[in-house]
């Protein structure tokens, strides 16, 4: 009897196994499959926070290209300004009033600084007057340079006249709209969009107010305007210093006082007229070659108290 059933049992012994056998095989394939995904999930999330990581070092690259970028422009417009003021100083050495420095301090701020249109204005009374333009051969229309002379500020009236009346640097980005620029002339035509003005001041007193005026729309730039205060300072000391130099030189004509001004080191002498009369020097002759021949034109009863100086 159990000889005729062992078939069968055994039959149903395997079935059981197999099906046994089966289910392991697919818990593992489905462990597998899971543990394939989950890499897979992991992988995505590390190539996701890799390219995280390589955008934020591109980011900083950028920034720190841009910021290297900027930090030579301004060294550069630094440069530039510093070359603009000691050009102007080069200027006003050779020149004996505003009004002859005016010209050549008006060409270094435009070609220098990228100024299309520059412009001194003086004050006459309680307006401000043109009294010297200068533009760039191919900006300004014929007879604008006459248009600028006739037109007159009054205190807080246009660009200039505002710079006169707040005491500051006074920057635009709109279009010039006064008597000068009417249609089809210099602003609609060469498109004028960026405007600085900013007063001349030596002791306190305005001098003047230079205008310049560019193609570019004017930001708030604060080195230009600090620039612009210095030249404006300078300017103004410049004026005084002619001015009481003036003074100075027809004080001493009434009064047929002499001067001489004597480096010894370098052996430069300047002197005026009567003082060349006083010493018994012919109009134009040069004053004396030696310290001892200045002293024989000394009186003897003075000559002490000269060495003693």
């Amino acid at each position: 009897m159990d000889r005729s059933r062992d078939p069968v049992m055994r039959k149903s012994d395997w079935n059981a196994w197999a099906a046994g056998s089966r289910d392991v095989e697919v818990k593992r394939l489905e462990q597998e499959l899971a543990e394939s995904r989950a890499r897979k999930i992991r992988a995505r999330h590390e190539a996701a926070q890799t390219r995280d990581r390589f955008e934020l070092l591109l980011e900083a690259s950028r920034r720190f290209t841009r910021t290297l970028s900027d930090r030579r422009r301004q060294q550069q417009t630094s440069r530039q300004y510093l070359v603009v003021q000691h050009a102007i100083d080069g200027v006003l050495a050779e020149a004996d009033s505003i009004e002859d420095a005016a010209r050549g301090v008006l060409k270094t701020l435009g070609e220098n600084l990228g100024w299309q249109v520059a412009a001194l204005w003086v004050p006459s009374g309680e307006t401000l007057r043109c009294i010297e333009v200068w533009h760039r051969p191919d900006v300004a229309p014929e007879g604008f340079a006459e248009a600028c002379r006739r037109t007159s500020f009054m205190r807080g009236e246009g660009l200039p006249g505002r710079a006169w009346a707040e005491n500051r640097p006074v920057w635009t980005g709109d279009p010039p709209r006064d008597e000068r620029f009417v249609e089809e002339t210099i602003s609609s035509k060469r498109r004028l969009r960026g405007a600085l003005a900013f007063r001349i001041t030596g002791g306190g007193e305005p001098r003047g107010v230079i205008e310049l005026l560019g193609s570019n729309v004017l930001h708030s730039d604060n080195e230009l305007l600090y620039t612009a205060g210095l030249i404006g300072g300078r300017l103004g000391q410049f004026a005084n210093r002619r001015r009481d130099e003036e003074r100075l030189r027809l004080a001493t004509e009434a009064g047929r006082v002499g001067l001489l001004d004597w480096d010894v080191l370098a052996d430069e002498r300047r002197g005026t007229g009567a003082m060349a009369e006083i010493y018994g020097y012919p109009p134009g002759e040069c004053y004396p070659s030696s310290y001892e021949e200045f002293l024989e034109r000394v009186h003897p009863d003075d000559r002490g108290r000269v060495r003693s100086t």
